[in-house]
């Protein structure tokens, strides 16, 4: 399975990519979602080479959907824009109705806490819901990311 991919109004794709190279992967960071590129007509391979690259990643809100552990479930956390306080996350959550069992503001991003027993579905509907709540209406781009390989 690719590392990368695009997804519009039908997630399966994102649910089983995080089934299957995220959830209890060690070297694994998490599945990021962000807004896409515009899909140019260039090739389904070159746009996915494309935003495994992308530079702008940083300067937009983006959701980065963790495993957790046997101990603690997965957690859906949304980062920032460069410049913007991560705390900004509860409004837009708020706004759009969106809640987890646990939310709290870190330094860097604002994390969403959920059961252990969380089907997959559910956290990747929830991590969606949220990127569209910001107010990115197109495609979304996911991305497995290995650990430290995080745009920051």
């Amino acid at each position: 399975m690719e590392k990368v991919g695009f997804v519009g109004d039908d997630i399966a794709e994102v649910v089983e990519a995080y089934e299957q190279q995220v959830l209890g992967k060690k070297k694994i960071e998490g599945l990021e979602l962000s807004p896409a590129q515009v899909d140019a007509g260039i090739g389904a391979s070159i746009r996915r080479m494309q935003a495994m690259n992308r530079m702008d990643i940083p300067m937009m809100w983006r959701a980065v959907v963790r495993s957790g552990s046997k101990k603690f479930g997965p957690v859906v956390s949304l980062i920032p824009p460069r410049g913007k306080p991560a705390s900004d996350a509860s409004d837009i959550l708020s706004a759009a109705r969106l809640f987890a069992p646990q939310m709290a503001a870190g330094p860097e991003s604002f994390d969403c806490a959920f059961a252990p027993d969380t089907p997959s579905r559910s956290i990747v509907e929830f991590a969606v819901a949220a990127v569209r709540a910001i107010g990115y209406t197109g495609d979304l781009q996911w991305t497995v990311r290995g650990r430290g390989l995080l745009p920051q």
